[in-house]
């Protein structure tokens, strides 16, 4: 497999099994990876470096990429994996737990793509490829925050993809279960890598989901059924028709 061959790429959280898949299976496409907090790995080809850095903070994204441009010559592919987790009910949350999370996956993903999308844009060429979870979409109890940041990720994909599309940059989206098993990793990992691959560059702003072996394109919300009266609705007629439509 070589879709990466030259490409330097960023990985934004490699500590997690998908983030760690990901980085690795880059390195086997032949790209030279900036993976920040990967545990030490065996190279498989290309250039596999570690970082270490705070991406929630503006300072830290920066020194990511610009440790991809000083080993690599730049960046070609980021791919944003943050993924913290702190699962507690409304009721009994802190805002340590809210900022926790949504700071760890919102705030890392404008700090890496805003320094990345940067260069990408000056090049007219590059890709970014944003990991979230499947749960998180969906909705689960006791996920406030979490689901808060899930739901972020999905529109800033579908708003960011417009902004750079114009300069050849693609955004993309994949979704994995929240607790991805191997299987899951292993095709989430060889998805990012085609996205980040040439033959990809004409999909943007696109959701793609991975179970297993099996990918899928999410389809954006879109209006279902409908009530419609021509004046300002007499609120007696409205009470009669809501339970029907919230049923649909």
């Amino acid at each position: 497999m070589d879709a990466l061959n030259g490409k330097a790429v960023v990985v934004t959280d490699a500590s997690t099994a998908l983030g760690r898949a990901i980085a690795i299976r880059a390195a086997q496409a032949g790209g030279g990876v900036v993976a920040n907090r990967l545990a030490p790995v065996e190279e498989d080809g290309g250039t596999l470096v570690s970082a270490d850095e705070d991406v929630t903070t503006t300072p830290g994204a920066e020194r990511l990429i610009q440790a991809a441009v000083d080993r690599l010559g730049g960046v070609d592919l980021l791919v944003n994996t943050s993924r913290p987790i702190r699962d507690v009910s409304l009721a009994g949350m802190l805002e340590e737990d809210w900022d926790a999370v949504v700071n760890g996956h919102l705030r890392a993903l404008f700090t890496c793509s805003r320094a990345a999308t940067a260069l990408m844009c000056e090049k007219r060429a590059g890709s970014i490829v944003n990991v979230a979870s499947e749960e998180g979409l969906q909705g689960v109890g006791g996920q406030a925050n979490f689901v808060a940041a899930q739901a972020g990720i999905a529109g800033f994909t579908r708003v960011v993809c417009r902004d750079v599309g114009r300069y050849g940059v693609t955004v993309n989206m994949i979704v994995t279960p929240r607790h991805p098993q191997p299987a899951d990793e292993e095709t989430a990992a060889t998805l990012a890598v085609y996205l980040g691959g040439g033959k990809a560059a004409g999909i943007n702003g696109r959701h793609f989901q991975v179970k297993g072996r099996t990918i899928s394109v999410l389809s954006h919300p879109v209006p279902g059924d409908a009530l419609f009266h021509p004046g300002m609705w007499p609120s007696q007629e409205l009470s009669q028709l809501m339970p029907t439509l919230a049923r649909a």
